[in-house]
């Protein structure tokens, strides 16, 4: 089964998930093919063509809302999938890895060719930018949703196409990370990881951070990301005092990332819901971490509490400063109750979250398509 699998951007530093459920969808058996409107390797250019390259390259698209964007979008999708000539009647199926506008591009191109689509949503996409997923949804053949907590969204924005919404969770390959057991230092390691957006709540974690400080709790910390509040942070961070012991690297690769995590003491994953109501799903990062047997503070924010429980980690109050502080001490001051969290992490990443086994649902909605 041949598959346009259409993005905004691939490859993503950010969104490492999508290349691991490609590739896990093409071990089991799926030709998927990749377009992106922002390609690099692996994925075929959306190019924009005329009448819609100098709309595009003016940046006038992003000021566009409602019905006409999303005219504008499918109308781009049934312009590129017409310029794919002969080889778009090889493919099979149109899917769309966000729920956004590559699922407009998903929809126009599907219109334009007859052939079936879908679309998958994860946070952002669907409590916020989603735009019409009523509509979308009645159109598409299924919506495959990472989370319960979207998939239960979904299901209540449309009732009617519930039996549409399928729940994939995404997932990692365990056996490839080695696991080990947690022994804090003197001065440990405290480590977030995100983009620096409101929803991942980083100014919180520095006045948690600021609170443990005070307490003479001697730490380090890293916050590793790129986002629009990142200097906004690093101002924060300068005014509590927090030079010395805090730095924000900036954006790393999946392997800089792993490495940090290998040789730091905890994962404080601080989210909150955003005031445009922007949450987090479940962060890849959860997974990751609890693989490598790190330690898990979280907030019970987006879908985190989907992984992180009482058994798993340490969850807190989200938006709370000092929830999170008196997280991050009893983590380190009850060291063996935190080893059999980390252990129980570990094992649920393998029950749960096992990447090609979790791409099973998705493969076999492909393939129930008609």
């Amino acid at each position: 089964m041949k598959i346009a699998f259409v993005l905004d951007s691939f490859p993503s530093l950010t969104e490492t998930f999508i290349a691991r459920e490609i590739a896990a969808l093409r071990r089991h058996g799926l030709d998927i093919h990749v377009f992106a409107l922002h390609a690099g390797t692996g994925a075929r250019p959306i190019t924009p063509p005329m009448p819609f390259s100098s709309l595009w390259l003016r940046g006038a698209w992003q000021k566009v809302r409602g019905g006409e964007r999303a005219n504008y979008f499918k109308a781009l999708g049934a312009q590129w999938w017409r310029d794919l000539g002969d080889e778009a009647r090889t493919f099979d199926h149109i899917h769309a890895g966000w729920a956004s506008h590559p699922a407009l591009l998903a929809w126009g191109a599907a219109e334009a060719s007859g052939l079936p689509w879908s679309f998958s949503g994860h946070a952002r996409d669907l409590f916020v930018s989603g735009g019409d997923l009523k509509a979308k949804l009645a159109s598409a053949r299924f919506a495959a949703v990472c989370t319960r907590a979207g998939a239960e969204h979904l299901r209540q924005i449309s009732p009617a196409c519930a039996e549409k919404v399928l729940c994939a969770p995404h997932g990692i390959e365990a056996g490839t990370i080695a696991f080990r057991e947690c022994t804090p230092p003197d001065a440990p390691l405290i480590l977030a990881v995100g983009r620096m957006v409101e929803k991942k709540g980083f100014g919180i974690l520095l006045d948690a951070l600021a609170i443990l400080r005070a307490q003479d709790f001697d730490f380090q910390a890293q916050i590793l990301g790129d986002g629009p509040l990142r200097e906004q942070l690093m101002a924060r961070r300068d005014h509590l005092g927090l030079q010395s012991c805090v730095r924000l690297p900036g954006a790393m690769t999946q392997n800089e990332v792993m490495d940090i995590m290998r040789a730091a003491s905890c994962l404080a994953v601080p989210s909150l819901v955003a005031q445009d109501g922007d949450r987090d799903g479940l962060p890849n990062v959860v997974l990751e971490a609890a693989a490598c047997g790190l330690p898990l503070v979280a907030t019970r924010a987006g879908a985190i509490e989907e992984f992180v429980d009482e058994k798993t980690g340490w969850l807190c109050r989200p938006g709370n400063a000092e929830s999170l502080a008196e997280s991050l001490r009893a983590l380190f001051t009850d060291e063996e109750n935190t080893r059999a969290r980390c252990r129980e992490a570990r094992k649920k990443v393998e029950r749960d979250f096992d990447a090609l086994h979790n791409a099973q649902v998705l493969a076999e909605a492909f393939r129930a398509v008609d």
